[in-house]
C-alpha cells in the first residue's frame, strides 16, 4: 500500500505553498491588467483589474499548476503488506 506520511506538510505548505500563492496572483494580476480582452478598467481610479476570465487564468495558471509542481515534493512510503491466502 502506499500512502503519504505528512511529514512536514505544515512547514511545506508556509514555506512553499503560501508563497507561491501570492506571488502567482500578484504576477499574474500584474500581467493579465494590461490584456483588453481579460481586464476591466475602473474608471475612478483609472487603472486595470482582471476580470473574471482573467481571474480564471490566474488561478489556474500562476497558482493552481505551480501548487500542483511542489505537491511532488510530498514524501510517500510503501506499506508491504503480507499476503494470506
Amino acid at each position: 500500500m502506499i500512502y503519504l506520511t505528512g511529514k512536514g506538510r505544515n512547514r511545506r505548505f508556509f514555506t512553499r505553498t503560501v508563497p507561491v500563492f501570492f506571488a502567482g496572483s500578484f504576477f499574474g494580476i500584474t500581467l493579465l491588467s494590461n490584456v483588453k480582452g481579460l481586464s476591466h478598467t475602473i474608471a475612478e481610479r483609472t487603472h486595470s483589474k482582471p476580470n473574471f476570465l482573467g481571474f480564471l487564468i490566474i488561478c489556474f495558471f500562476f497558482i493552481f499548476l505551480p501548487v500542483l509542481a511542489l505537491g511532488r515534493f510530498e514524501e510517500i512510503k510503501v506499506l508491504d503488506i503480507p499476503n494470506d491466502h
